[in-house]
Formats: C-alpha cells, structure tokens, sequence
C-alpha cells in the first residue's frame, strides 16, 4: 500500500478519536445539578484551597498534549517511510545502485587476481582496462609502460584497450579528449574494485590487480612482462 495512504489513516484515525474524547470531556453529565438554578450565596470566608481549574483550561491542556503526541507520531511515520524508501541512506537508494561485490579470485597469477569469468570481448577481442586518475604518482608510475604494450597490441588488432583517468573522464590510449567514463566502464571499475582505489587493471574480466605489482622495486620491465603474459593468454583463450 501506498505510504502516503497509510499516513493519512492512521492520522485520521487518530484525530477522531482525540476530537471524540475532547467531546466527551466538555459533555456535561446528565446526572449533575443544573448549576443555572438560583441557590443562595453564602457568606465569603476565607480559604486556602487552591483555585479549581476551569473544563476549558483542562481542555486546552489535553489539546496541547494531544497536538505534541500528533506532531510526535507524524515525526515518526516519516521518519519510518524516509528511511525504507532510502531517503537516509540507510536501506537503499533511489539515486544509484550500490556496486556489486569483486568476484571472488580463486587464483592468481603472477601479481593479478584470476577470476573465473566469462571473457569481456569487443567485436571478438578481449577487452583490457586501466583505470587511474591525474594526480595519483602510482599511475603515473605506470601509464607510459601501459600505455606503450596496450597500443602496440591495439595496433595489431589483438585486444581492445582503454586507459580511462577517472578523474577527467578521458582515455589516454584515444587522440580525442573524452569528458565522461561510460557507465559500463564504470560498472566494471566498481565490480573489480569497490572500494574505489587506483590504479585498477581489469584484463578481460579475467585477471584484475588493484595497485603496482613492481613499483617498490622500481621494475617497469616485469611490469611490461606480465602484461605481455596476460593479454597473450586471453587472445589465445578467445582465439
């Protein structure tokens, strides 16, 4: 049922029944005396007994309870519908799906994690992926040895390669300067790697690394090795 809908019910339920009981209390009981019958005045003395509320002021006390407790239980019932709707956050949300968890390596090979997956293709040839960001000396570390073995296996009409700076938006492998990632480059950065750190390679969905594999030792030639090694691997796969 609509929320909205259950809402207004229970609110009107809930007035109706505090208005109901509010007539009752101003209701006078048929069995008391009729105070307009005239009776004797009698002789003024002095009392100490505190002063009797009158049925109107006790009726304006029980209103302003009343209207707390509504504004209380308006207060929650939004609160409620807020977060099961994912307006906190705290459910779910309306704006973007959360990204779907890494799939599980069950190997690996050399510094990269093996995936049992189906092969990422394009028109027949596996797909390789980078994913970095201007500012970070990591991929700068690696982006020329990337860059370098990734064209000369596109040039030869291997493998289709992207090198996206996330940041930016743009693919360093293309001459054009792009503005935006594709969602489904994105989808596949947030699978290998949901906790979004850089640099990420995804190899045809196959092997994925998060980080350098040589940087501490300052080796860009095993890196270019095992590049080599992988995308070999999935064009013989895929051949």
């Amino acid at each position: 049922m609509n929320i909205v809908v259950i809402i207004k019910k229970v609110l009107y339920v809930t007035f109706k029944a505090k208005l109901t009981m509010v007539d009752e209390k101003n209701t006078p009981d048929e069995d008391e005396p009729n105070t307009d019958q005239p009776e004797e005045t009698p002789v003024e003395k002095e009392s100490t007994v505190e002063p009797v509320e009158t049925t109107s002021t006790q009726s304006f006390k029980i209103n302003k309870i009343w209207i707390w407790q509504g504004l209380v239980a308006i207060f929650v019932i939004l609160l409620i519908a807020s977060i099961w709707t994912g307006g906190f956050g705290l459910v779910g949300s309306a704006v973007q799906d959360p990204p779907s968890q890494q799939p599980p390596a069950v190997n690996r090979l050399g510094t990269y994690d093996v995936h049992e997956n189906t092969i990422c293709t394009e028109d027949g040839k596996p797909v390789v992926y980078l994913f970095s960001t201007t500012w970070c000396p990591h991929c700068t570390w690696i982006t020329d040895t990337f860059n370098s073995v990734a064209q000369e296996y596109v040039d030869a009409g291997k493998i289709v390669a992207y090198h996206w700076e996330i940041d930016i938006g743009d693919d360093t492998l293309t001459d054009e300067v792009e503005t935006e990632v594709p969602a489904e480059h994105m989808s596949i950065y947030r699978q290998f790697n949901p906790g979004g750190s850089i640099p990420t390679f995804v190899f045809g969905c196959q092997y994925s690394r998060i980080g350098n594999g040589h940087e501490q030792a300052n080796d860009l030639a095993a890196e270019d090795a095992e590049f080599r090694q992988l995308f070999d691997k999935l064009i013989e796969e895929t051949g």
